[in-house]
């Protein structure tokens, strides 16, 4: 199995486009908010979520080094205003991040579930669900309830009982921000007689 090379380029499009309608998102009542086009990625554009835009703004980050001088400096505004964004609406981006997060922990367990989803290529496509959890978590602080948390702990432990530990799944770039503890579920795949 191959493991898809990261793309600065790609992730900083994906951020930059889903600012364009952030503001608009985090006032809707949509979870998964389809960008509008023309954009570069027409129909690969992924849907913009919270985790969304969080997990493709860390890996525009990792992969700064594909970017030219002005598209990092291009990173740094979107960061800015992903930033102000966030400050003129703090009370309904909190609620869509922990909506999201609800969600993104009912995915992970549907994929979990699915035994026709236990192949090694697909779980290293499922585990960007997985990623998105502790991206929320982390951008949502003490806003994060026992509850979910227990839910989260809950399903690593299910996950913990059919995983062989071994090599990170995705770039080797995102180790940085995504470390063996606490992404331990980045690194290695599922037990053989699951898969």
């Amino acid at each position: 199995m191959s493991v898809p090379k990261l793309d600065g380029n790609t992730e900083l499009i994906i951020v930059q486009y889903m600012l364009r309608d952030l503001e608009e998102y985090v006032k809707s009542d949509v979870l998964y908010w389809h960008v509008a086009e023309p954009n570069p990625l027409g129909s690969h554009m992924p849907q913009l979520t919270l985790g969304g835009l969080l997990e493709a703004t860390t890996r525009a980050e990792v992969a700064q080094n594909d970017l030219t001088a002005s598209q990092r400096q291009e990173l740094s505004t979107a960061q800015a205003q992903h930033d102000r964004i966030r400050a003129a609406h703090p009370a309904r981006y909190v609620s869509k991040a922990i909506h999201e997060l609800h969600s993104r922990l009912d995915a992970w367990k549907a994929d979990l579930d699915d035994s026709g989803r236990k192949t090694r290529w697909v779980y290293a496509q499922d585990v960007h669900v997985r990623a998105k959890i502790p991206l929320l978590e982390q951008a949502l602080g003490a806003d994060v309830s026992a509850e979910l948390k227990q839910q989260r702990e809950h399903l690593d432990l299910e996950l913990y009982e059919v995983f062989v530990p071994g090599e990170f799944v995705w770039d080797a770039r995102l180790q940085a921000v995504f470390p063996k503890n606490p992404c331990w579920w980045l690194y290695g795949h599922l037990l053989e007689e699951h898969v």
